[in-house]
Order: structure tokens, then C-alpha cells, then sequence
């Protein structure tokens, strides 16, 4: 049953993030919006996901947890209808709130779920699983969001996104006892367990850089591929879809392989082309032929994947030997408050240098790319014990965005 939950949660909401959650960084720049805008409003989007943890952490314990999960595909449904109104700032800061109040709302229980699957062994391969089945999902909400925004606009994806919604509502049924059991009996997190925290895996360090590296990837490589698809969203979908097939085979062939290797070394090599792939990004032009961008942008797709899989694989293995609950929320945490000032220092610098938007996502992408050897530092956790200094803050701790 905690699988049939898990995929229909995820399906569902993949398919509505890729109708318009997914292009929102290319509409926001659509509307005028300047990249030091966009910056302020992923701040914005950061301290929103703070503040409704903090309530969602307290409020699962008193409410029945399939109120949650049907708030989550409100909050997507309230996040579309923002971008109704004029895009002034004010209005642009109040979308951001909405939309970390969806994506706390979405991640949080979605890595709740997923916990309940996996195990050490199995980990890597159930996110494989998961990864295939997102893939196929997301990619066809791409298309038909690429054709609804490019043909009719936002309305027509508000109308098809309030049935999915409905329909996310109905699958709330499908929670069981046990699985809401667990996820209401632990305690919320307190925050001297997120100030004080720090354990001997180095998970801080990787808490601090990876909701950056995230939106990096998402918001900031997206608005790059749709300039390289001469600024239109029917092409935009049609080769991230392209790509999205050509790497399927990867996941096919290595998700079932991951847990049986060594774990170190195939982190290590999964930084390292990481790394690669962010200078890949720097250099990426219009002025690249068709093949050479094809190749270009599907090795840094590849390189992409197979860090998120190795990453995700760890730390799903170290939540669940530092204890699930509080290990995912202390990282939502940290993730999302880095998030938000290092967005806000962008934002500042963005507005201090006359470049055009290409150079300035250029330039994050060389940062990038020096900065991503940082995750070398987080490792995989002791079963036996953890530091004794910081077992109070781990113990009781899990997964993203």
C-alpha cells in the first residue's frame, strides 16, 4: 500500500509540475521579469518553504495526514492562480511565498513516502524505479504544457491542472493506517536541532549547497535551454522530452547496478562529472551546431542523473540511520534558508553588473562547477553511532526541489 500511495502522490503531482511548475522560471522571464528578479523571487520561494514546514511539522499531528496530502495539490492549484494577477514585486514576492508553501507541501511528503520503501539495499534501485516512472509522467505534462502555454495560454493549464488536482484529492484514500501511524508519531523539529546540527558525515555541508545547486539546476539551466531553442516553449518541451528518452536507457541499465557497487567510488566519479557538467554549461552557446548542442546537452543530462541517483541513494541510506523524520526536515531546513540568502546575495550582485542574461548565467555556472566538489565532503554514515556531540541533533532525523 505504501507504494501504491507513493507513485500515485508522485505521479499525479509530477504531471501537474509539468504543466506549468516547470516552466516557470522561462514564463517569469517571459513577463519581463530580469534575472535579479527571478533571483529575488527563488528567495522568496526559499523563506516560504521555511515558514510552512515549520506550521506542516506541527499541524500533521493534530490534523489526519490525508488532509496534508490534499493540501498539497491545493497549494499547486493557489500557486497557478497568482500568475493571474499583474507582475509587480509585491506580487512577484507573494508568488514565491506561495510556491515554497507548495513545494514544502509536495517534497516533504513525497520523501516521507519514499522513506517507506527503501531500504540500504534497495535504495538506488527503488530511485531508479521512481526516477523512470517520473520521467515518463513529467515529460508528457511537459509536452502538453509546452503546446497549452504556447497555443492558449496560462488559462487553459489553470483548467487542466484544477481536475488533476481533484483527482489528487480523491487518491488520498489510498493512505493507510500504519504508514500515517509513523509519519504523525514523530516529534517536530525544534530549532536548536537545526542550529546546533552537525554530525560525522559532513550532512551540513551538503544541507547548505544543495537547494542552491537545485534551483541552479532547474530554474537557471531551464531559462538557459530556452534560449538555445530560440525562446519557445513548444521546442523547449520537445527537447527536454528528446533528451529524457535518450538518457531513459541509463536509469534502465544502472538504477539496478547502483546498489551492488562501490558506493564511494561511484560517488566520487558522480561529483567529479557533475562538476564537468556545470563547465559544460558555461560554454554552452547558440552558437553550437544542432549535433554539437544535442551531444553537449545530453552528456550534461547524463552526468546530471547519475549525481542526483548516487546522492539521492546516500542520503535516503543515512536518513534512515540517523532517523528518517527529523534527518529529512533539518535538511529542508538548512537547504531552504542557504537557498534564500544566497539568492538574495545574487540578486544584489545581478543588479551591480550591466550583463546580459546569458553572461550572468554563464558566470553562475563556472561558480558552479568550482563550488560542486563541496559534496565530496558528505559521506555515508557509521551504522553503529554517530557523533557524540550530535547525536541529539540527528537522532531522530530524513529527504528535497
Amino acid at each position: 500500500m505504501p507504494g501504491r500511495l507513493f507513485f500515485t502522490f508522485s505521479g499525479i503531482h509530477s504531471f501537474l509540475i509539468g504543466l506549468f511548475p516547470f516552466y516557470l522560471p522561462v514564463y517569469l522571464y517571459t513577463i519581463g521579469l530580469s534575472l535579479r528578479e527571478i533571483c529575488f523571487f527563488i528567495a522568496a520561494t526559499g523563506t516560504g518553504y521555511c515558514l510552512t514546514l515549520y506550521v506542516w511539522d506541527r499541524v500533521r499531528r493534530i490534523f489526519p495526514f490525508r488532509l496534508l496530502f490534499q493540501w498539497s495539490f491545493v497549494s499547486e492549484v493557489v500557486l497557478l492562480a497568482f500568475f493571474f494577477l499583474d507582475p509587480g514585486m509585491v506580487s512577484l514576492l507573494a508568488a514565491g511565498l506561495v510556491n515554497g508553501i507548495f513545494n514544502c507541501s509536495f517534497w516533504t511528503i513525497q520523501r516521507l513516502l519514499f522513506v517507506e520503501l527503501a531500504s540500504s539495499h534497495n535504495s538506488g534501485r527503488n530511485f531508479g524505479n521512481f526516477q523512470i516512472f517520473v520521467l515518463v509522467v513529467l515529460k508528457a505534462a511537459i509536452l502538453v504544457g509546452g503546446v497549452l502555454l504556447e497555443k492558449w495560454g496560462l488559462f487553459s493549464v489553470f483548467l487542466l491542472s484544477l481536475a488533476m488536482a481533484a483527482a489528487g484529492g480523491v487518491a488520498a484514500r489510498l493512505m493507510d493506517g500504519e504508514t500515517e501511524k509513523r509519519i504523525r508519531s514523530a516529534k517536530p523539529v525544534c530549532f536548536h536541532r537545526i542550529s546546533g546540527f552537525g554530525d560525522s558525515s559532513g550532512s551540513q555541508s551538503m544541507f547548505l549547497i544543495d537547494g542552491v545547486f537545485l534551483y541552479l539546476e532547474s530554474y537557471f539551466w531551464l531559462l538557459s535551454m530556452f534560449f538555445i531553442v530560440r525562446q519557445n516553449f513548444f521546442r523547449l518541451g520537445v527537447v527536454v522530452v528528446v533528451l529524457a528518452l535518450l538518457f531513459g536507457v541509463f536509469f534502465v541499465l544502472f538504477k539496478n547496478t547502483i546498489d551492488r557497487l562501490p558506493g564511494q567510488k561511484v560517488y566520487v566519479a558522480a561529483v567529479v562529472l557533475y562538476s564537468l557538467s556545470w563547465f559544460l554549461r558555461g560554454t554552452l552557446t547558440q552558437d553550437f551546431s544542432h549535433l554539437a548542442t544535442l551531444w553537449l546537452l545530453l552528456v550534461i543530462a547524463l552526468c546530471t542523473s547519475l549525481f542526483r541517483l548516487s546522492l539521492n541513494k546516500r542520503f535516503f541510506d543515512n536518513a534512515r540511520l540517523a532517523g528518517a523524520h527529523e534527518y529529512i526536515l533539518v535538511k529542508s531546513y538548512i537547504s531552504q534558508f542557504s537557498l534564500a540568502l544566497i539568492f538574495v546575495v545574487l540578486a544584489g550582485v545581478f543588479s551591480l553588473a550591466a550583463q546580459e542574461v546569458v553572461d550572468q548565467l554563464s558566470l553562475c555556472y563556472y561558480l558552479a562547477a568550482v563550488a560542486s566538489p563541496l559534496y565530496l565532503f558528505y559521506r555515508m554514515k557509521v551504522p553503529h553511532r554517530l557523533d557524540a556531540s550530535t547525536s541529539t541533533a540527528a537522532a531522530g532525523l530524513m529527504k528535497n526541489r
